[in-house]
């Protein structure tokens, strides 16, 4: 989240610090675990103890799910993600040009990827490098207290 308040002249008089909020993170508590995609451990428990275990709706069938992750993808992830509570750190986005507040969002996801070939190695660790993908996109949040109701 960004707000930026403005002078009667159009010019920034002000810009709070950039509000960054989590809405979810995938990852293996040490830094060097193994990799999330795809599941390759023959161990029942694998899936379990992943970290992609809490992106499964109970009423989903656990087998397909499993089994739709272990190929060589591509990998199809759904997840509703909650933003936090009314007031609590988030603003509704305001682009009114005749407003002197302005507050815009910014959805960004980074998916940090390795070559399944051993062409990108660094010379000094003998390990595949990683690279960071990063895709962000305006969105527009016209309220924090909406949710989806399931029928």
């Amino acid at each position: 989240e960004r707000v930026d308040c403005w002078t009667q002249f159009r010019r920034i008089a002000r810009t709070d610090p950039i509000n960054r909020v989590s809405l979810l993170a995938l990852k293996y508590p040490k830094k060097d675990g193994p990799p999330i995609l795809p599941l390759l451990s023959d161990d029942p428990d694998a899936f379990k103890q992943s970290p992609l275990s809490e992106m499964v709706d109970p009423s989903e069938d656990l087998g397909e799910v499993v089994s739709s992750l272990m190929g060589p993808g591509p990998w199809t992830l759904r997840k509703h993600l909650q933003l936090p509570k009314a007031g609590e750190s988030l603003h509704t986005t305001n682009k009114n040009r005749r407003s002197n507040i302005s507050v815009s969002h910014m959805l960004k996801v980074i998916f940090r990827v390795e070559r399944g070939d051993d062409t990108a190695v660094d010379p000094q660790t003998g390990k595949r490098k990683l690279f960071d993908i990063v895709v962000q996109t305006p969105v527009h949040i016209l309220s924090v207290s909406t949710t989806t109701r399931r029928h």
